[in-house]
């Protein structure tokens, strides 16, 4: 295992998470996202409670609010997927070839080794939790 190969890949991960987390910051409306999430939260809490008419009636006001909240989230959502392009290309270029570690059992998908794709994902997963919360960032 490389280390300095892998303290790159921590820091692209970084600036990768970060990157998008800005994206979703900018692009977003927070206030307003985070008034729909607040009200969905209320709705799902109240539906528990109600008749089976109420809970049609309510079913059809989150479904509202979520096909709402999803158009807010849109813009934001394929700014990020162009950013990604752009890193996956990048980071392959830069990490061909590079393996953190190996195991014996060859598993569906992943293979026998954790190449940088996967490492990246799951490094990026925990940036993109810890940026999240800091940032204030609603999705």
């Amino acid at each position: 295992m490389d280390f300095a190969t892998l303290g790159t890949l921590i820091v692209a991960s970084f600036l990768y998470s970060f990157l998008t987390q800005l994206i979703y910051l900018k692009l977003t409306d927070q206030a307003q996202l985070k008034e729909l999430t607040e009200k969905l939260k209320e709705l799902q809490k109240a539906i528990k409670s109600l008749t089976p008419e109420e809970q049609l009636k309510t079913q059809d006001q989150i479904m509202k609010l979520s096909l709402k909240r999803m158009g807010l989230t849109n813009k934001a959502m394929i700014a990020s997927m162009a950013a990604f392009f752009v890193s996956f290309e990048i980071f392959k270029k830069l990490f061909n070839g590079f393996v953190l570690f190996s195991w014996s059992a060859n598993l569906p998908v992943i293979g026998q080794e954790m190449g940088w794709f996967l490492a990246f994902i799951l490094i990026s997963m925990v940036f993109n939790m810890v940026l999240r919360k800091k940032m204030g960032v609603e999705l």
